[in-house]
């Protein structure tokens, strides 16, 4: 939680300064080609990171496994014959 907490808040600042752009940036400067690219640009890589760290971020949470009892000596047993 926390290492995707660190990476998705400065994604959220990319997204932030994103969205400054677009209120600052007079229409015909950002129906310019190359500057509505990069603004498209931005916007998507931006969401496609923040989906990757969510996505990583779940299947940690569902890796978690309960605990349970065991016999300790028959695991001992089992390991040594492993062994």
């Amino acid at each position: 939680a926390m290492i995707a907490h660190e990476i998705k808040s400065p994604i959220a600042a990319i997204g932030n300064f994103k969205a400054i752009l677009d209120y600052v940036l007079p229409q015909t400067i950002r129906e310019e080609k190359t500057v509505k690219t990069a603004l498209a640009g931005i916007e998507t890589e931006a969401e496609r990171i923040a989906g990757i760290v969510n996505r990583v971020r779940n299947y940690a949470k569902s890796r978690q496994t309960a605990h349970v009892k065991c016999d300790l000596a028959t695991a001992v047993r089992q390991a040594v014959k492993s062994l």
